[in-house]
């Protein structure tokens, strides 16, 4: 049975793993400048660009998801018992929405691993395109955990919308 405490849970996880992409996007950066302070290299700045595109858009998703996890949380668990129809007419469309972007997202992130292990292939014996073999490495590393997160999120946005759809007998 879904209840106003499977809301509560799937907001507070998804309000977690947004901490959890903008604390390693914050690292990093943090990450790249020091890369780029101390060991200034052509691989060292490939890798800081690629990374550091990445981790720039998971501190900006990660700080979105944040900010609006509280009040959708505290709406729908209202809607619950006080306008079930708002989470047949809004959530439940909202969550079908969520749940393709995480299609486009996932073959996003898996066309990212893939196009890093080709420049990693490709230059990781080239050192005079070191730039490039430094951008496939720092690529695939976010590439890579997008994935992972992006997977947890999705599975858990597919309970989530099939215990709406349990409540609302849809």
């Amino acid at each position: 049975m879904f209840t106003k405490t499977d809301i509560e849970k799937y907001f507070a996880a998804e309000k977690a793993e947004s901490v959890v992409f903008i604390l390693w996007g914050v690292a990093a950066v943090i990450i790249g400048l020091i890369l780029l302070i101390w060991f200034r290299n052509s691989f060292n700045k490939g890798f800081v660009i690629a990374f550091g595109i990445v981790a720039m858009l998971h501190i900006l998703v990660g700080a979105s998801v944040f900010a609006r996890a509280d009040s959708q949380r505290i709406n729908n668990v209202y809607a619950m018992d006080m306008d079930p129809a708002s989470l047949r007419n809004e959530e439940v469309p909202r969550m079908e929405k969520v749940i393709k972007s995480f299609v486009v997202l996932r073959w996003t992130e898996i066309a990212l691993a893939i196009t890093a292990v080709v420049l990693i292939l490709l230059f990781r014996s080239a050192p005079e395109r070191a730039f490039l073999y430094g951008a496939g490495v720092g690529l695939f590393i976010q590439a890579a955990l997008s994935l992972i997160l992006d997977f947890f999120a999705e599975k858990r946005a597919h309970e989530y919308l099939n215990g709406l759809r349990e409540f609302l007998r849809l």
